[in-house]
């Protein structure tokens, strides 16, 4: 398959990526055979997803250091370096890789969105000092951790041209959460609509009327949250 799906692992089953993905797929297989001999660009663009197909690699932090400490607790650089490595090792056979991650595992999406052409991000935490779910690190830690996610995300859409959504609930704190990751080259801050385009990149910061924290899981039971993905799959393949 030329498209990658790395999908990073947040609370157990919250939401079931594992589920969704498997859903996609049969949803993918089964739009292919309905549009075959259909007219127009979406019926072909969904005759050749169910074509192609996708991969997904499953990655999951047990030790819950928000993908940049190993076992042993270490963190730092080493450990972020380890884990681009272990990623990039089987993201690099794939024409388009999509991240896809929730809560502690968006913030992974983003904090590797250099080795991906895009990357959807649910409620991700970014100032792990302020934020209300965060690993028992100090808090040079976190701020190393913030400035490392940052500094990816800008990255990715500077040299790679990463197309970078974060989507958002009403509640205050993921807001403000997302307002931390730069949306323009002198600043940061959230924009609702658009964001900044640079390279070819952008970062673009979506808000759901959810005021839940789950927001990806809200989204999948009023199956909203499929489509959403199936259209980024689409995309990548038609790039």
């Amino acid at each position: 398959a030329p498209v990658l799906i790395i999908a990073f692992g947040s609370a157990p089953g919250l939401p079931n990526w594992g589920g969704l993905l498997k859903n996609l797929r049969k949803d993918i297989i089964a739009r292919g055979k309905n549009n075959e001999g259909g007219a127009g660009a979406g019926a072909a663009a969904a005759v050749a997803a169910a074509a192609a197909g996708f991969d997904i690699l499953y990655v999951t932090d047990t030790t819950r250091s928000w993908y940049h400490g190993g076992a042993n607790m270490s963190g730092g650089e080493p450990a972020e370096t380890h884990w681009r490595g272990a990623i990039a090792e089987v993201a690099s056979q794939y024409m388009r890789v999509l991240h896809l991650g929730d809560s502690m595992g968006a913030s992974a999406a983003l904090l590797y969105a250099d080795l991906a052409d895009a990357a959807i991000a649910f409620c991700p935490q970014v100032d792990l000092v302020s934020a209300s779910i965060r690993p028992g690190r100090s808090a040079a830690w976190m701020r190393r951790y913030q400035q490392a996610l940052t500094d990816g995300v800008a990255r990715a859409v500077r040299e790679r041209g990463t197309k970078v959504e974060i989507h958002s609930g009403t509640w205050e704190h993921d807001l403000a959460q997302a307002e931390c990751i730069p949306t323009t080259a002198g600043g940061s801050g959230a924009a609702s609509e658009g964001g900044s385009e640079r390279g070819g990149g952008s970062v673009r910061v979506v808000q759901h009327q959810v005021d839940n924290h789950r927001l990806a899981l809200a989204l999948e039971e009023a199956g909203e949250l499929l489509p959403l993905v199936r259209a980024a799959v689409h995309h990548q393949l038609a790039a």
